[in-house]
């Protein structure tokens, strides 16, 4: 299940966001809305928190990657690495020309 982990750091946004206040979450444009407020409300996440969100969540890139889950998330957000699967283990390629195995428990 994917959550969204955000904390409001504008005051205001409390002053429209009443118990039964209608909000919504803008994802592309990373804005908060609230009935009855004008403007949006800007939050920021990691890169992390936004890959986990798109995969649906944790549980669902467990079923996907198993144990090499976080190597999978990190090897997608540095810069010029690829996945590669040697069909034995996987490994991770840098993108200096040295691969480094995935240990497998």
């Amino acid at each position: 299940m994917g959550l969204y982990n955000i904390v409001m750091q504008d005051p205001s946004f409390y002053e429209f966001a009443s118990e039964d206040a209608r909000i919504t979450i803008d994802k592309d444009r990373k804005l908060v809305m609230v009935d009855g407020a004008e403007q949006g409300f800007p939050y920021s996440i990691s890169a992390l928190e936004e890959t986990l969100l798109d995969a649906g969540g944790v549980s669902s890139l467990y079923k996907k990657y198993d144990k090499t889950v976080f190597r999978h998330l990190v090897a997608r957000r540095r810069s010029g690495a690829t996945v590669v699967n040697s069909g034995i283990s996987q490994e991770v390629d840098s993108g200096c020309g040295k691969l480094s195995s995935v240990l497998n428990w």
